[in-house]
């Protein structure tokens, strides 16, 4: 909680933000968005999900790390 993260290029697709780690989509992140990460991990459906808060939207909602065959959330490095 408190790291940020970034939406993986590859896939080069969007990783859908839910109301609920099994719950309705609310908007997709496109590649190379923004979030910082406000909950989580939870586990659900195959799947870890962190809540996040997308630098785009004011909303927040949950989102997968990923699948067995990679990530789609990656860490951003901190700064100095």
């Amino acid at each position: 909680v408190g790291d940020r993260v970034m939406v993986s290029y590859e896939p080069p697709q969007a990783s859908w933000l839910r109301v609920s780690p099994l719950g309705f989509e609310l908007i997709g992140l496109q590649p190379g968005e923004q979030a910082r990460i406000v909950g989580g991990p939870e586990c659900g459906d195959t799947h870890v999900w962190w809540e996040l808060a997308p630098d785009s939207t004011s909303l927040t909602g949950w989102a997968a790390e990923g699948d067995a065959e990679g990530a789609w959330l990656l860490p951003i490095e901190r700064g100095p």
